[in-house]
């Protein structure tokens, strides 16, 4: 290839182009190349780094998979830009015509107006020995790849280019301290200038007052959490404390400076205040109305939680149908003992870090770079999440059909600069691509797994599970000993060292770690034994997945169980009802009996024709053992009549906070 100046226009294929200024390095062609995984770069040698500018792209899309809009080789990259991987609306019309005039930049991704670019800085790759990725919200010195993601000002280095929210980052020239005579940057270099990108997008989420609508929830506090660690102003209500329900948190809440309100409206004062609603908030509640009225900016808790997450210079995403709040507390547990100091968003209380002044940990604001939350699918916003590490533990019947499913998580991995995935699940291993190179796998039961059990090595007790645990990079064996029983549990540990591995600690470090978590609350958390041998085991149990783990470890020991059960809405009882009956009647003896309460109800409109009743007649119908009593004070007394010494009684549902003292009535009632 004859050489040439690397200083050229693209007008045809950026639409709004700038100058690209180069190293004197040949100009490379062929600028896409097919590759099996979206976001595997092109390989090439290394050279000189060149920063380069080019022109806006907001819309990025898939053409029949290969084509690949990260394989971008030097003088081709572009600032102000976020390279995609969002898989939006086709537009087949468009990428047709671009396609036929052999144009795949264009075909890949049209030009967009300004106000729809998301901020990002794409510098030089062309730098590595072995390529490296650069993606959403990336930019790249000296082959690292970072992420400078938020409105930030980078200060005298950087210069406002083009729509307000973006930035360049100049090119060095002459030698300096932390850099070579080929003004390569050093690696403390761009991690410093990194974590200061991540500190001033936080500084802009500071900046405002917040209002948290539903603030006790197990989404949302943990949130008001984080916000208030990085120290915003942040208030809040809830329908609980007005009627209530769990006064401790609430009171711990206001001991840490939170100002709370009744949900009247009174607590929202100013158009300055940014309004973050669950989705059990409807708009007809007061402070809602209110909001409107005062023109108050608003954010769903996704929408709060993927600007924090993307933000943070490396974010590990959580994902599955089941078992992601206790990864994410292994994950977070390994990355502290391991010295990284993460912040995570849990949606349950992590145990090691309950203390007396934070009896409700279920967040922690770090110092370091990684931010390691679970990410929900129920409603979709996956999708928000561009994550450093997807993490994909299992895919099941839950809130969605299992095609919309199958697409969220698929869409979820290909996002990913790479990923850890449970090829023990038969979905999940649907998913990932037939080139492995940018995920790393584990399972039980396959033996191909990067990280895998040594087969009948597994020994299982009442309190915690233990097992041989084999590397298949250099065949290293580790004796793994969890404190949390089942084998889900031993599932959920390898998922936790594979992601932590991805993030640099050894296999070695997260063995150890692990042998110290303690679990988390009402994930399989005994509550305690009465003097008469009943055990009382509170668990977050509430979909089919879900309630056969759990039951599953119980079952695995000898003892009758009691199983009670209260179903977390009236939709999801009609979608999964069927599943849920199966598993009761399947996994529980003839001795064993579930007992179903009302489903959790907080008003609204809400078709309310099928509940409880049903489900106990599917379950006889199935050949088990159940009783529908309405009312849960009543559930509490028929449990306590019924249990008898031996007898393991386990508390199962979700979106209610008063479950975990009803738990401890009943270990109340059976110990009288």
């Amino acid at each position: 290839m004859a050489r040439q100046p690397r200083h050229e226009r693209r007008a045809g294929q950026h639409g709004q182009c700038r100058e690209v200024q180069g190293d004197s390095r040949p100009v490379i062609q062929r600028r896409f190349q097919p590759c099996s995984i979206a976001g595997q770069p092109v390989e090439h040698p290394r050279y000189r780094c060149a920063a380069t500018r080019a022109a806006y792209i907001g819309w990025h899309r898939r053409v029949d998979g290969p084509a690949d809009p990260l394989a971008v080789q030097s003088a081709e990259q572009v600032a102000h830009v976020r390279i995609a991987q969002e898989r939006l609306v086709l537009r087949a019309v468009i990428e047709s015509r671009q396609r036929s005039l052999r144009n795949p930049v264009r075909a890949i991704a049209p030009a967009s107006k300004p106000h729809r670019v998301e901020s990002g800085i794409v510098g030089a790759l062309d730098q590595c020995r072995k390529a490296r990725r650069v993606g959403p919200g990336k930019v790249a010195f000296g082959g690292e790849a970072l992420r400078v993601d938020g409105e930030f000002d980078a200060g005298p280095a950087t210069r406002q280019i083009g729509h307000p929210r973006g930035i360049l980052v100049r090119n060095r020239t002459g030698r300096g301290a932390d850099g070579d005579a080929d003004h390569r940057f050093l690696l403390s270099e761009v991690v410093s200038k990194a974590k200061g990108a991540y500190r001033a997008s936080m500084t802009s989420l500071t900046q405002h007052p917040w209002f948290f609508s539903g603030i006790g929830g197990s989404g949302m506090l943990p949130l008001a959490l984080i916000l208030k660690g990085l120290g915003a102003q942040v208030a809040g209500s809830d329908r609980s404390r007005d009627q209530g329900r769990t006064p401790e948190k609430f009171a711990w809440l206001e001991s840490l400076g939170f100002s709370l309100f009744p949900q009247d409206g009174s607590g929202v004062t100013s158009d300055r205040q940014v309004i973050v609603a669950s989705a059990a908030v409807e708009d007809t509640v007061p402070e809602m109305v209110r909001a409107r009225e005062l023109g108050c900016p608003r954010m769903s808790r996704a929408e709060l939680l993927s600007r924090l997450f993307n933000a943070a210079p490396c974010g590990i995403a959580i994902a599955g149908t089941s078992g992601k709040s206790t990864v994410t507390g292994m994950t977070g547990w390994i990355l502290e003992q391991a010295g990284r100091a993460p912040t995570i968003m849990n949606g349950a209380v992590m145990k090691n870090f309950v203390a007396p002044d934070a009896p409700f940990a279920s967040a922690r604001v770090g110092s370091g770079e990684v931010f390691v939350s679970e990410v929900d699918e129920s409603d979709g916003s996956i999708a928000l999440y561009n994550p450093e590490v997807a993490v994909l533990l299992n895919v099941s019947l839950d809130h969605k059909s299992m095609e919309e499913l199958r697409e969220l998580f698929g869409d979820f991995l290909r996002r990913a600069k790479a990923a850890a995935v449970n090829l023990d699940d038969p979905e999940v291993r649907a998913l990932v691509p037939g080139d492995r190179g940018h995920c790393r796998t584990f399972a039980i039961e396959a033996q191909d797994a990067d990280i895998a059990v040594v087969p009948g090595s597994i020994i299982e007790s009442p309190t915690g599970i233990a097992a041989q645990v084999r590397e298949s990079g250099n065949g290293a064996v580790h004796r793994l000993e969890l404190r949390v029983p089942g084998r889900h549990n031993l599932a959920n540990a390898l998922a936790a060292m594979a992601a932590a591995s991805m993030a640099g600690v050894s296999l070695g470090e997260c063995i150890s770690a692990l042998s110290s978590f303690a679990g988390l609350a009402r994930r399989f958390d005994i509550v305690g034994t009465s003097a008469s041998g009943i055990t009382v085991i509170d668990d977050f149990g509430h979909n089919p997945e879900k309630c056969a783990a759990t039951l599953a470890a119980l079952k695995a020991h000898p003892g009758r169980v009691i199983a009670f059960f209260q179903p977390h809405g009236y939709g999801p009882l009609r979608q999964m009802g069927h599943e849920l009956a199966e598993v009761f009647a399947r996994m529980l003896g003839p001795d064993d009996v579930t007992i179903l309460c009302d489903p959790v109800y907080f008003g609204g409109t809400v078709d309310r024709s099928e509940g409880s009743e049903r489900i106990v007649r599917l379950i006889a119908e199935a050949g088990g053992k159940a009783e529908y009593v309405p009312s849960r004070e009543d559930c509490g007394k028929r449990i306590a009549a019924i249990a008898r010494p031996g007898d393991r009684v386990v508390v199962m549902g979700a979106r209610d906070d008063t479950l975990s003292a009803f738990a401890r009535s009943i270990l109340d009632e059976v110990s009288s």
